[in-house]
Formats: C-alpha cells, structure tokens, sequence
C-alpha cells in the first residue's frame, strides 16, 4: 500500500483523490459540509463523529469531528465553530472554521439561510512512514528519492467555504461550495517543492419529513458531491419511532464503477437533550475482500440557548403571577 501511495503522489507529476471527507451520517452532520445549516435549531447543538472507514485494511481511513453551532435571534443570524481530523497513513489533514448564517424568517415554519466560513487547514505527511522499493531503512530512513520527506513536515493554508439552507417543518435543502479559494499546502523538502493542490468540491442535500400514522416519521435524504469532473451520491431513509428510536438503510453510489457501500443506521434518544446514533456501511466496492466494513458513531448534545429571544413589548399575565 505505501508503495502505491508513494507511486501515486510523488512520483506522478500530479496525483488525483478524493478530498473532501466521508460521512455516513450526513443527514446529522450538515455543519461539517454547508455552514448555511448554523442556526437552524432554536437551541445550541453540539454534534460529535467518529469514523473508522475500511477496517482490516492497513492505514486505513479513520476521522474525528466535532461541531458547536447556536441561532442568534437579535441578529436573525447563527453561529458556528467546526473542528476536523483526519489521517490516512502517513498524512494527516485537520481543519478548524468559523460560520456565520444570517437567516431569514419567511414564516413560522420556514426559512431561508446564507452563511460562509472561514478557517485553517493543516496538512502533515510523516516521512519517517513511507517506504520506497529503493529505500535503505537499516536502523536510518533513507527513501533514495531527494522529494520524500525523512521527518514529519507540515503547511498551513487558509480557506473558506459559502452554503445556502432552507428549510420547512417538512423539508430541508442545501447547497453548499467547499475550499472556494483553492488553498494550495507547499512542503518544501530540501532543495524541492510538494504542492497539494485542494479543488472546489460542491453539495447538493435534500430530505422530506413523511408521517406514517401517529408513531412513525420516514425521512428519505439524497446527498450529492461534485468537483465538476467526478460525481457521487448517497441515499437514506430514516425512521424515527416514537419521536426516540431510531432505524435507517442507505446506498453509495451514482454509477456502476463508483457503487461504494450499503449502509445500516441505529439510535436513540437517550433524554431530551441527548441522541446516540451508529452506523455500519457494507462495502460492495473491490475493496470488499480487504476489509470489513466501516463504522460511524454520532452524538448529538442539545443545550438550551439563553441569549434573548429578540426585541419585542412585554406582555404580562396575572393568572400566572
């Protein structure tokens, strides 16, 4: 696997993959991809992922995030703080940003959010891991390739990202661009120059609220990502039962050669302020003998806002004096 990693991305002039992180769960982590979604509960929401993609495959995949975001009502606006881990192998990319959404209210049901973030990327490869077919690794690192790193090195960029979200009591959209200035991390190793170049990526979500009597609600959700050459997407249902457990199926894919993974969601809410949420994904892709799957836990903390509701003449009642 290091060989190919080392073939792919620094013997190549350029190297191409995929940049922009996977989540299962998107339907629950909307911060993480459209800053537009800061703001949308009435309270202020704390949501943590953790993802071990591909397990069993050597260096495989494994994310970490975590996502604070709350409404500002005096602003008819939201705020939002996203930090992110990522590693792969020997490189590691976490990202940190801030979001603000100003919303409008069209009524009491629906509303129309624009937001954009900005933030840092850091983006690290550990030298000291890779291995080259002409290497000489005897008690010393010595790739024999003067653009390979020997120690763990590191860049850091900026970036930003603009999003739009609107949503009724029975539907959400949003569409979202994510590394709209194109950061481009420089590693300068010796008397030569790494550049990891970050593309556009775009996303497009959308879901519906359906009863099913008095006890079920059924969400299907459909999320597209795109760097305008390569395009993927992901479907979902999710039940909830009882307003408290939750059960869902999805599917990865967009045409034969990109079909990914069937996935299986379960949750539940454990008090009024606090949802468990796990998924597995089966791959079906040609990864499926090297792996067993892939795992993704959520959790979701709700925290009653306390800033003022907004300006308005004060009404007072004596029956409830």
């Amino acid at each position: 696997m290091y060989f190919i990693f080392c073939l792919t991305v620094f013997y190549c002039p350029k190297g191409f993959a995929q940049q922009a992180p996977q989540y299962t769960q998107f339907f629950f982590q909307q911060l993480a991809f459209n800053p537009a979604y800061v703001g949308s509960s009435n309270d202020i929401v704390i949501d943590a992922g953790l993802r071990g993609q591909w397990i069993g495959l050597p260096e495989q995949p494994f994310s970490q995030n975590i996502g604070i975001h709350l409404p500002v009502p005096l602003l008819s606006s939201g705020i939002g703080l996203q930090v992110s881990n990522d590693m792969l192998g020997p490189n590691r990319h976490t990202s940190a940003y801030l979001a603000y959404a100003w919303k409008w209210k069209i009524n009491r049901s629906t509303a129309l959010s624009i937001g954009i973030q900005g933030g840092i990327i850091q983006q690290a490869w550990k030298g000291g891991e890779l291995i080259t077919p002409f290497g000489e690794y005897d008690g010393t690192i010595n790739h024999n390739d003067a653009i390979l790193p020997t120690s763990t090195v590191g860049s850091l960029v900026p970036d930003g990202a603009a999003g739009i979200y609107f949503n009724t009591s029975h539907l959400e959209i949003g569409l979202a661009a994510q590394h709209l200035l194109e950061p481009k991390a420089s590693f300068q190793i010796e008397d030569q120059q790494l550049d990891y170049q970050y593309k556009r990526h775009f996303l497009a979500y959308g879901a519906y609220d359906f009863s099913i009597g008095n006890t079920i609600i059924l969400q299907p959700s459909l999320l597209i990502k795109s760097d305008l050459v390569n395009l993927q997407a992901e479907l979902h249902a999710l039940a909830t039962i009882n307003e408290n457990i939750l059960a869902g199926v999805g599917f990865r894919g967009w045409q034969p050669n990109s079909f990914d993974a069937v996935t299986f969601l379960a949750g539940i809410h454990l008090t009024n302020y606090l949802r468990l949420s796990y998924s597995y994904d089966w791959n079906i892709s040609s990864l499926q003998k090297t792996n067993t799957g892939s795992h993704e836990l959520v959790i979701r903390y709700t925290i009653k806002n306390v800033l003022p509701s907004g300006k308005g003449k004060a009404r007072y009642n004596p029956r409830h004096l």
